[in-house]
C-alpha cells in the first residue's frame, strides 16, 4: 500500500489543529519565583574522610611494625630489618595515603557537589585499614607474638 500525502492529509490537519489549539497554554512563565540552590556540603565531611583515613594507615603501620610483610612493595629488601615492615613500608603507606588525600580534597574544594563523596571514599579507606590492624593484631596473638 502505498502511503501518498493525500493519504496523510487528515493526520497533518489532526496535529496541526491540536498544535493550534495548544499553543496558548505553553508558553513559558515570566513571574515564576526561583528559589535559590541548597548551599554545597561542607568541607567537614572530605576532612573527616581524611582524618579517618589517616587514622586507619596510622593503625596498620603500628600493627606491622618490625613483624613479616607479605606485600614485597612493603618490606624491607637489605639489611636488619629484611623481610619486615620498617622504613620502606611507612614511607610507602606514607605516600599514598598523602597522595588519595591531596587528591581527594582538591576534588572536593573544586567540585562542590562531590564532598560528601570524597568523605566517603577516605572514610571507606580508613575503615578497610583499620580492619586490616585488627585482624594483624589478632592474628600475631594468636601465634604468640604480641
Amino acid at each position: 500500500m502505498k502511503t501518498t500525502l493525500l493519504s496523510l492529509l487528515p493526520w497533518l490537519a489532526a496535529t496541526a489543529l491540536f498544535i493550534l489549539i495548544m499553543a496558548p497554554f505553553l508558553h513559558a512563565e515570566t513571574n515564576v519565583t526561583t528559589t535559590p540552590p541548597p548551599d554545597p556540603p561542607s568541607m567537614i565531611f572530605a576532612h573527616l574522610g581524611v582524618i579517618a583515613h589517616a587514622a586507619g594507615t596510622a593503625a596498620d603501620a603500628y600493627s606491622n611494625w618490625k613483624f613479616q610483610e607479605a606485600n614485597p612493595l612493603l618490606r624491607e629488601r637489605s639489611g636488619p630489618y629484611a623481610g619486615t615492615f620498617h622504613k620502606r613500608g611507612v614511607l610507602v603507606k606514607a605516600g599514598l595515603f598523602t597522595g588519595i588525600a591531596v587528591t581527594t580534597e582538591l576534588i572536593a574544594w573544586k567540585v562542590p557537589k562531590l564532598r560528601r563523596a570524597m568523605g566517603i571514599i577516605n572514610g571507606t579507606l580508613g575503615a578497610t585499614y583499620t580492619g586490616i590492624a585488627i585482624r594483624n593484631v589478632v592474628a600475631q596473638r594468636q601465634a604468640g607474638v604480641r
